[in-house]
């Protein structure tokens, strides 16, 4: 199931190499108006063709194609990059815990993990590979990479629709390896 990302506050980024786009999430609860002092702040911010999170130490690059959704600083899913050709996003999440677990979703089984040096993202810190394979035919298919760093457990987590596999992988490829830590 799609996370719900557009909406009207779609907006072109203002830097020239960013070709993609970004938007605030969808908000659940009570309508807030602009200006509301109880609104949640975003979660970070798109700085020179890059999500740069105003709360933990990471950067993630706003690829050519893409569309940044920044959440809202007192959730831990932080940012969710949407492919536009592919229609796969990329959900980035942060928690304060050291374990490298597949978090649990709706929807989806993990029916594989691996645990080791894997090289989708560069940082030293092990990781943890999985796979989650829809309850439904009609499901995406989720690739997770979980990894810790800071005593912070940070899972990217890659949406596929049916049939877009092998595009979806080729293009978040420059997104996990532009993640940087700092």
């Amino acid at each position: 199931m799609l996370l719900p990302l557009l909406g009207s506050t779609a907006a072109t980024c203002e830097h020239p190499a960013v070709l993609g786009h970004f938007a605030e999430p969808e908000r659940r609860g009570p309508a807030q108006l602009p200006g509301d002092a109880h609104a949640p702040a975003p979660a970070g911010s798109i700085v020179q063709a890059s999500y740069h999170d105003g709360s933990y130490p990471f950067s993630v690059p706003v690829g050519e194609g893409w569309v940044a959704h920044p959440g809202t600083s007192d959730a831990p899913l932080r940012v969710v990059l949407e492919h536009v050709s592919t229609a796969a996003t990329l959900e980035v999440w942060v928690f304060h815990e050291s374990s490298t677990e597949p978090r649990p979703r709706a929807g989806c089984t993990w029916s594989f993990a691996d645990h080791g040096s894997y090289e989708q993202l560069r940082s030293p810190e092990a990781r943890t590979i999985g796979t989650c394979v829809p309850d439904d035919a009609d499901g995406e298919l989720v690739l997770g990479t979980t990894m810790v760093r800071s005593a912070l457990a940070y899972h990217f987590e890659l949406l596929v629709p049916p049939g877009r596999l092998l595009q979806a992988r080729h293009a978040v490829e420059g997104l996990l390896q532009g993640v940087a830590f700092y």
